[in-house]
């Protein structure tokens, strides 16, 4: 599943979030800003716990899309598209012989399921996160919070590395797909699968595509709302 995989590699980036902001912590937490405000109170603390978990919810959202995408990829212009075959397990077979492939044939109905549970927990507990947040932010715009601001540029890099490495994984892949003889089973891990790179590509394009807009948002002159 290469966009299950890649989201949950790409996964372990947000987990600097929280390092970073625990050793902010350890260093400034005696420092105050030139009008004696604190440079990190408990308000800042809890967004960025809040924020730590919407990049993950996000990127388990993503997951769980890619999965639904690659299954529906899959029925639609055959699983040879989406998925690459596996050995068969046979008791039978011999030392030193090539031994049989197959698609699995539960593998859509799996990638289905695991996807939806994907979504469906991601989407509540990211949104439950921000309804949270919303509540916190009544005395002040989202926007003005460096800690926020600490979250788009992590959102940002994350998944602008994730959308460029699947699109360009995706044209190469319909290319050798569309062009190119496949290799033989026991090759299968030279076999292209366009459907798996363009599944993580759709998966990742939305919340890039809100993240990107966010920082232009951010950045236009006199920005105070989120």
């Amino acid at each position: 599943m290469g966009a299950s995989s890649g989201a949950w590699g790409l996964a372990i980036l947000p987990l600097f979030v929280l390092v970073l902001l625990i050793v902010l912590v350890v260093v400034f937490t005696r420092r105050s800003l030139p009008d004696g405000t604190a440079l990190l109170t408990p308000r800042r603390l809890v967004e960025g716990y809040v924020y730590t978990v919407v990049l993950v919810t996000m990127l388990l959202v993503s997951s769980g899309l890619g999965d639904v995408v690659k299954a529906g990829i899959a029925r639609r212009y055959g699983v040879e598209s989406s998925y690459r075959p596996q050995p068969v397990y046979d008791e039978n077979h011999k030392v030193g012989e090539t031994p049989k492939f197959e698609y699995d044939a539960k593998g859509m109905r799996r990638d289905v399921l695991s996807g939806s549970a994907s979504l469906a927990v991601g989407l509540l507990v990211g949104m439950l996160h921000l309804l949270g947040l919303r509540r916190l932010a009544r005395t002040e715009a989202a926007i003005a919070s460096p800690v926020y601001r600490l979250f788009l540029i992590f959102g940002l890099v994350i998944y602008t590395v994730a959308v460029l490495t699947y699109a360009v994984g995706s044209v190469k892949d319909i290319l050798l797909f569309r062009y190119i003889p496949l290799p033989p089973p026991r090759d299968s891990y030279e076999r292209p699968v366009p459907g798996e790179q363009i599944a993580g590509l759709v998966a990742f394009l939305p919340f890039w595509g809100v993240l990107v807009g966010r920082l232009f948002r951010l950045a236009r002159p006199h920005a105070v709302r989120s």
